[in-house]
């Protein structure tokens, strides 16, 4: 349903899916590992992009670094750009 939601408000580009699969071994998966990769994927995405329209189960922590992660917009200092490089955040 999302999908079709962000497709219908995107007026260009080509869709890219990645799916991400867990190491097959024996027995039942692990749904508390699954919700965990999940809501990691998810924090991440938001980071990166707060608009992000998948946001279950998530809420983002409290704190942030600026100019880095979840700490505001705008022109970020030489030194916060290279400390963004070394994490690679930025290219």
């Amino acid at each position: 349903m999302r999908y079709y939601e962000f497709m219908a408000s995107y007026e260009r580009g080509r869709p890219v899916f990645f799916f991400v699969v867990a190491a097959q071994s024996a027995g039942k998966p692990n749904d508390s590992k699954i919700r965990a990769v999940e809501k990691y994927l998810i924090d991440l995405g938001l980071t990166v992009n707060p608009d992000l329209l998948n946001k279950r189960d998530t809420k983002p922590p409290g704190w942030g670094i600026q100019g880095v992660i979840r700490g505001g917009q705008g022109k970020v200092s030489a030194g916060t750009s290279s400390f963004r490089k070394m994490l690679g955040i930025e290219k």
